[in-house]
């Protein structure tokens, strides 16, 4: 089993390569970004922009990336001999390799970053408050981010090879919608306080009974997929 997973990881060197290589493109836009602001604008502090932006990467990106892509592994997979047990085994499994690398990748490149902006700028200071690489060291955000990212792939997936183009662009349009209103989002202090007011075990709790929902649905609807 774990022989025929190692085979038809090596088969699809795009979903190997795609969340490193992209995080380190992210990095370098976000340190080259802000380094451009720090020259330009005479700042006194610096922020890890590029940890921030290398921190999408496995966060928002891969979830849309990986969907796309899921159809043509599941017919590629059962196409070749495996059933559909062994490859949403071999999947998840690949997807919690890849997730633990490139996190542990973000946190590599924070290191770094905080590094160079000391030695590049003498005399700049970190900016007050919390950092991102602090963001993605704590365990209480890390792990959910982890779920998220490791459940929504099958689940977009699944949804995409069931309904087709219908299920891409309502994912797709919903994306754009979130990403447009998400400043107006952070802006409405009514949303906020009751976000803060809601006990934080609580939407650990919603939380995980969402994830449980979208694994399973991802689940069935693998289960019933045809091989096209």
């Amino acid at each position: 089993m774990f022989a025929k997973m190692l085979i038809r990881w090596t088969r699809s060197p795009a979903a190997l390569l795609f969340m490193p290589i992209m995080t380190l493109v992210m990095f370098v836009f976000g340190f080259i970004m802000a380094s451009v602001i720090i020259t330009t604008g005479e700042e006194t502090t610096w922020f890890a922009m590029g940890t921030l932006m290398a921190g999408i990467v496995p966060l928002f990106a891969s979830p849309f990336f990986f969907a796309l892509s899921y159809s043509q592994e599941f017919n590629l997979a059962l196409s070749l001999g495996s059933t559909r047990r062994e490859f949403i085994t071999g999947y998840l499994l690949r997807q919690a390799v890849l997730l633990l690398l490139t996190y542990g990748l973000v946190f590599a490149l924070g290191q770094l970053e905080s590094l160079l902006y000391p030695l590049m700028f003498p005399g700049i200071v970190k900016e007050a408050g919390f950092t991102p690489l602090e963001l993605f060291c704590d365990l209480r955000l890390l792990i959910p981010m982890f779920a998220v990212s490791l459940i929504m792939p099958l689940f977009f997936g699944s949804l995409i090879a069931r309904f087709g183009k219908v299920a891409w662009l309502v994912i797709y349009f919903g994306f754009l919608l979130l990403s447009f209103n998400i400043s107006h989002i952070l802006d409405n202090q009514m949303l906020i306080r009751f976000v803060l007011g809601v006990p934080l075990s609580a939407w650990y709790a919603v939380g995980a009974a969402v994830l449980a929902a979208m694994l399973i649905t991802g689940l069935l609807l693998s289960k019933k997929q045809a091989v096209k």
